[in-house]
């Protein structure tokens, strides 16, 4: 499993959500979460990581969270992202919202944050949506 897929996403099967005009981040993410709810309910979901920072409070939250690691790409300390691919479900709605709140903080400066990019890949459908930053989310359909 790697991240080219991320690479490859074609630019014109893109749907992009813009939440500038939600101010509350809660707000932001509880759609968020409800667009990634829309999946079948034994559909698999998975979450890759983009990060550039350190990874040990990233793999914490996800070891604390019971989330199984499936691939783990190092960050190095330059401009290549590291990257970690996880499989989860829904039932870790309070995870998903942890993350993306640190997601955004990192955006708006509020605390806790992570210096991360979220991709959402809903396996069986083959649509992935992408957290870009606290202004709103793309979907894209392989």
């Amino acid at each position: 499993m790697n991240f080219n897929f991320i690479e490859k996403l074609n630019k014109s099967q893109k749907i992009r959500f813009y939440l500038n005009r939600i101010v509350d981040l809660d707000k932001k993410i509880e759609l968020i979460i409800s667009t990634i709810s829309l999946t079948k309910e034994d559909e698999k979901l998975y979450l890759f990581l983009k990060f550039w920072q350190e990874d040990t409070s990233i793999i914490d939250e996800l070891k604390k969270n019971e989330i199984n690691i499936i691939h783990h790409k190092k960050y190095l300390g330059d401009e290549e992202a590291g990257g970690l691919a996880c499989e989860i479900t829904l039932v870790n709605s309070d995870f998903i919202h942890q993350l993306l709140l640190c997601h955004f903080n990192y955006e708006t400066g509020g605390e806790p944050y992570l210096n991360i990019r979220p991709y959402f890949v809903l396996n069986e459908s083959k649509i992935i949506i992408d957290i870009y930053d606290d202004r709103g989310f793309d979907i894209y359909c392989r």
